[in-house]
């Protein structure tokens, strides 16, 4: 968020756009990894990646970084052990931004 943080308003738009669309490719992730649709896992992995990165959640990217490449090894079992860290770092970060958004409000 620090790459944001110069520009209240249109960091405000990111995040916001972040929250409004993230969850969906979150949960077409997961339902991915279940059906292990492995070119879609790479797609979805790739795309969550990129906008975590540019939003600074590191922690996220890591996650779908390492699902991306699992996928692409076709490590298929490895990825389900994978999901209990793609909720957390989404559910973390997530609430990060609630907060920080709440407080571009207020302020």
């Amino acid at each position: 968020m620090k790459r944001i943080s110069h520009n209240d308003i249109i960091g405000e738009k990111l995040l916001t756009l972040f929250i409004d669309e993230t969850p969906v490719d979150v949960e077409q992730l997961q339902s991915a990894i279940e059906d292990k649709q492995v070119e879609l896992i790479i797609a979805l992995a790739h795309k969550i990646k990129g906008s975590s990165r540019n939003l600074g959640a590191d922690k996220l990217a890591k996650a779908c970084s390492e699902i991306e490449v699992l996928a692409k090894d076709n490590q298929l079992a490895e990825l389900l052990a994978q999901q209990s860290k793609l909720t957390t770092s989404f559910n973390q970060f997530n609430s990060k931004i609630k907060t920080y958004i709440s407080n571009l409000k207020t302020n």
